[in-house]
Formats: C-alpha cells, sequence, structure tokens
C-alpha cells in the first residue's frame, strides 16, 4: 500500500464525521537514535486544506503530541505511594509539546519542538498500519539525535515510526 493511499483512508474517516459526532485521528510515535534517548509521543491530529492554486488543494494532518524521553527517569512514586529508588522510563512530569505535520500530497513528516529542534522525514515509508523513516533534515535533538553539535548528523539519524488510529466523540 502507498502511503498516499494509507494516508487516504484516515482522511476519509475524519471527513466521514456526522452531525452527531466528530471523528479524529490519535498519534502514536516512537523514536530512538544510536545515542540518545528513546522518545514516545501521543496526541491527536486534525485535517487542514490550504489552497496553493484552484487545482491543487494541499492537506495536511496537523496536531500537537505530548512527548516522552528515557532519559527523563521517574523514580517516585511507587506503586503503593512510598519513595523508591527505581526508575522508569517516561517522566510524566517532564514531558515536551510537539507539532507533528503530515503532508497528505508529498508525504513528508514535520515534527518540531521549540526546545529540542525539527526533525524532517522525507518519502517515509508506509506498511503494516504504519509510517516510518530515518530523518533526512533536522536539527536539534529531535533531528540528529544524541549529538546535535556534533557535525555529523548523518551516523546519528533518529528512526520514527508512527501508528495512527481513529477515533471520534460526541459533538456538544
Amino acid at each position: 500500500m502507498t502511503c498516499a493511499n494509507f494516508l487516504q483512508t484516515y482522511v476519509d474517516w475524519i471527513k466521514g464525521g456526522s452531525g452527531t459526532d466528530e471523528h479524529f485521528v490519535s498519534l502514536n510515535l516512537i523514536s530512538n537514535d544510536t545515542n540518545g534517548p528513546a522518545r514516545y509521543a501521543e496526541g491527536r491530529l486534525h485535517l487542514e486544506t490550504s489552497i496553493i492554486s484552484p487545482e491543487i488543494p494541499l492537506s495536511f494532518f496537523v496536531g500537537e503530541a505530548t512527548l516522552y524521553e528515557s532519559n527523563e527517569r521517574w523514580g517516585f512514586p511507587s506503586d503503593d505511594g512510598s519513595f523508591s529508588l527505581a526508575e522508569f522510563p517516561f517522566n510524566p512530569r517532564t514531558t515536551d509539546k510537539i507539532k507533528v505535520t503530515i503532508n497528505l500530497l508529498t508525504p513528508s513528516i514535520t515534527i518540531t519542538s521549540s526546545t529540542k529542534g525539527k526533525a524532517i522525514i522525507n518519502n517515509p515509508q508506509c506498511s503494516n498500519n504504519l509510517i516510518f523513516g530515518f530523518v533526512t533534515e533536522g536539527s536539534g535533538v529531535l533531528g540528529v539525535g544524541g549529538f546535535p553539535d556534533s557535525g555529523f548528523p548523518l551516523p546519528f539519524r533518529p528512526y520514527y515510526v508512527i501508528s495512527l488510529t481513529t477515533g471520534s466523540i460526541p459533538v456538544p
């Protein structure tokens, strides 16, 4: 299945909402790079369309997601509320907000953060209900991995995997 066909099923889902419910697409994102933390994000995407010419509407999935990183460990509280020395990845108190944009025409994915940089994945692959690929352009830890100032981004390019699911909520 091509990425265009894969993404079209989610466009159709969003456009198929009725007057009593709003359809949306949920995003789950994971990434890792050679020497950096694992990252996990979750959020919702909505459909935006802009007209670059009367014949070419340009559509995007756009949304905000909460980003968790495994280098931000979490050790308190334990399951019973007492102090714990055990460390768990993905501290829920030290998250970051990212913006995820999926260009439906090209397709390409842009992930941006005001504190962690930018990652662009051109020509991602789509298979088994996943979108995935290496960063092709970027800056900061999102774009070049654990060594943002190394000057050698290619060996440390992060790899991103995104899954999408559909959902709906009642319209008030």
